[in-house]
């Protein structure tokens, strides 16, 4: 069983995100969008409000998965939430989820929303397994397929 730790990730990960996103792509073409360049990846996380938890295997040290996210004052916003496939369905979804919950908890996140495509079976039943409700959708977000608006409330003090 791996045994793993989840950091914070600066933009010197940038390019093991990247690799990451690009498998999880090939692996699930249909989910529309298209994987963030290293350029992009690293970009954003160079911004001040921008924030990136990833799982390390602490037996071969290589990133496995990651969520990078955005918070303005109390709103975040979840960019991307991307897990290697050959590492999925193991339950490093929830992982990241948890993490970045608590986090955003402790940083006096108010609000939380992300955009997924329609037909992401498994991260939208992942999204609901956490409390996010559909709030709206984007019409042909991802080149031309639809993306529901999930969101919740988040009861910081």
């Amino acid at each position: 069983r791996m045994t793993h730790t989840i950091t914070r990730l600066g933009p010197s990960a940038a390019a093991e995100m990247a690799e990451i996103m690009r498998r999880a792509y090939l692996a699930t073409p249909h989910t529309g969008g298209r994987p963030w360049e290293h350029k992009q990846l690293s970009d954003q996380l160079a911004q001040e409000m921008s924030y990136a938890l990833g799982i390390t295997n602490t037996d071969t040290g290589a990133l496995t998965a990651f969520v990078l996210y955005q918070q303005i004052i109390d709103e975040a916003e979840i960019l991307i939430l991307a897990v290697d496939p050959t590492v999925q369905r193991q339950g490093n979804g929830q992982r990241l989820m948890d993490a970045v919950l608590a986090q955003l908890e402790e940083q006096g996140c108010r609000n939380l929303f992300l955009e997924v495509a329609c037909n992401n079976e498994p991260a939208i039943n992942l999204y609901v397994k956490f409390g996010l409700r559909v709030t709206g959708e984007r019409r042909g977000y991802y080149q031309g397929l639809d993306a529901l608006v999930m969101g919740k409330s988040l009861n910081s003090t």
